[in-house]
């Protein structure tokens, strides 16, 4: 009993880190180069009187949220909606419909963001909690893994590949790096214009531009030849000589200031990345200096590199 509950302790933070935390990247904006979408975005009513800004979120608040977003996230209508967005767009909405489900559920949204990073330590022993967030962690996921499949369906294409005979960046054996939820991972390409066998739910015809093999083993497929998704190994640590270099190298253990303004609320992490963009946020919109995971597993970006944000421990 003790290792199924830290193996859902482990997977509840990983669902944190990866999903609840990562809300802090965009407070709103549909993150996308392709203007307005063709259907409207889902809308949540805020809470009635004072959003909780303080505080631990109780029990009740926590369930309400993940089982509630989690619902919102795999309906029809929220994956027609995703559908109808560039790809680019579709993960920046996700986030920026969460964070807006937090006011509907009475929760500040940075305080909520923050709070909800706290829960697999909290909740522990709570396997319901625990439960609730796996099930948001594959909501996050699947919404737009589902919003993919729904748009190639339609016609929309899925980028890069297309059944093409040229113009991927990537030939097979190289070393590549992929964007899976919100943790970049290490790996091999072992095929282009790869077509999915029937069983495995895609689109018939569809052509996605890699097949990779992670590091740990496991086979996945970049739907998409965009740097968002896929992109060289090691080039998190490159430097874009156009812009300022950063003070501190890759590994450098430094802490973030987690609130403006507010001197007393930093964290310890380590710089993982170097000139970073968010997923979603479009090219050129915002380039941060450093991305930094936590010592709590969250994955976080430093926008600006000044002591004020961002200092050597």
């Amino acid at each position: 009993a003790g290792g199924d509950a830290a193996a859902a302790a482990e997977s509840a933070a990983d669902a944190a880190a990866e999903a609840m935390t990562k809300l802090r990247l965009s407070p709103s904006g549909e993150g996308g180069e392709g203007g307005a979408a063709a259907l409207p975005a889902p809308s949540f009513a805020r809470a009635a009187g004072d959003l909780q800004s303080s505080g631990a979120l109780s029990r009740e608040k926590v369930l309400r949220f993940a089982t509630g977003i989690a619902a919102v996230l795999m309906s029809d209508g929220t994956i027609d909606y995703l559908a109808s967005l560039p790809p680019e767009a579709m993960p920046a909405r996700c986030i920026a419909l969460q964070r807006e489900y937090l006011e509907h559920c009475g929760i500040e949204q940075e305080h909520g963001c923050a709070e909800l990073a706290k829960v697999p330590q909290q909740f522990g022993g709570d396997s319901e909690v625990l439960g609730a967030f796996r099930g948001f962690q594959q909501a996050c996921r699947g919404a737009v893994q589902s919003a993919i499949m729904t748009r190639a369906r339609g016609g929309g294409g899925m980028g890069g590949g297309g059944g093409g005979g040229g113009g991927l960046r990537f030939r097979e054996g190289a070393r590549v790096e992929c964007l899976i939820g919100h943790e970049w991972r290490d790996g091999v390409v072992v095929a282009t214009n790869f077509t999915p066998p029937a069983e495995s739910g895609a689109p018939e015809g569809w052509v996605a531009p890699y097949q990779v093999k992670l590091a740990t083993g496991e086979l996945v497929l970049a739907p998409f030849d965009e740097e968002a998704i896929i992109r060289e190994h090691g080039a998190a640590s490159r430097v874009d000589p156009s812009l300022p270099p950063p003070r501190y190298a890759v590994g450098t253990k430094v802490a973030c200031r987690m609130r403006p303004g507010d001197p007393g609320e930093w964290a310890d992490g380590t710089v993982v990345g170097h000139h970073y963009r968010p997923p979603g946020v479009p090219r050129h919109a915002l380039v941060a200096p450093y991305q930094i995971k936590l010592e709590s597993g969250e994955l976080i970006f430093a926008p600006a590199d000044n002591d004020d944000t961002i200092r050597k421990r």
